[in-house]
C-alpha cells in the first residue's frame, strides 16, 4: 500500500491538550492509495477556537497558489495536484541540495494546501485555536469531533526528516 501525504497528520479527538493514550494508526482510502494517519484521544483542556478571519484566509490562498508553483517546479504536472504528488514534490526537495525554498516556505505552502484540500473535499472549516500550549491554524470537521493540524504536521515532517 503506498502511503500519502501526511504521515504525521493529526488526528484529534475531543480537543487539544493532554494526551490519555498513546496514538492510534488509523488508515484512510484516498485517491491513489492510502493515508496514515493517528488517532489521539486527548483530555478536555481550556482552549479559544474561532473561525479564520479573511486576512488569514487571503494569506492561505496565496500559500496555495505558490504551492503550485512549487509543485511545477519539481514534477511536471498538467493536471490539478493530487496528494501524492504533494508527497512527491516534498520528497524531491528534502533530497535537493540546493534548496530553492525554505522550510518555512515548504511549511507554509504545503500545510495550507493540504489544510485546503481537508476543507474541500472533507467538509472541514480552517480554525486559530488558542491553548495552554500555544496558538496554531487548525482545520476541524463541520460534522464530527475532529481537528487536524496541517502546518505542524509538514514541520514535523520537516524536522524528523520524513519522507516515506
Amino acid at each position: 500500500m503506498k502511503i500519502i501525504f501526511i504521515i504525521t497528520l493529526l488526528i484529534i479527538h475531543l480537543s487539544c491538550g493532554n494526551r490519555i493514550d498513546e496514538k492510534k494508526e488509523v488508515q484512510i482510502p484516498v485517491e491513489n492509495g492510502v493515508m496514515k494517519t493517528y488517532e489521539t484521544p486527548v483530555k478536555n483542556s481550556p482552549q479559544v477556537v474561532r473561525k479564520i478571519s479573511k486576512e488569514e484566509k487571503d494569506k492561505i490562498d496565496i500559500d496555495v497558489k505558490s504551492c503550485i508553483v512549487f509543485l511545477k517546479y519539481y514534477l511536471s504536472l498538467n493536471t490539478e495536484p493530487t496528494l501524492n504528488d504533494l508527497d512527491q514534490a516534498f520528497i524531491l526537495w528534502q533530497k535537493n541540495k540546493e534548496k530553492n525554498y525554505t522550510a518555512q516556505q515548504v511549511q507554509q505552502m504545503l500545510g495550507s494546501y493540504f489544510g485546503n484540500y481537508c476543507v474541500n473535499t472533507l467538509n472541514m472549516e480552517w480554525v486559530f485555536i488558542e491553548d495552554e500550549y500555544g496558538k496554531d491554524f487548525a482545520v476541524q470537521s463541520k460534522d464530527f469531533v475532529v481537528m487536524t493540524f496541517p502546518f505542524s504536521s509538514i514541520q514535523k515532517r520537516i524536522d524528523d526528516g520524513e519522507n516515506d
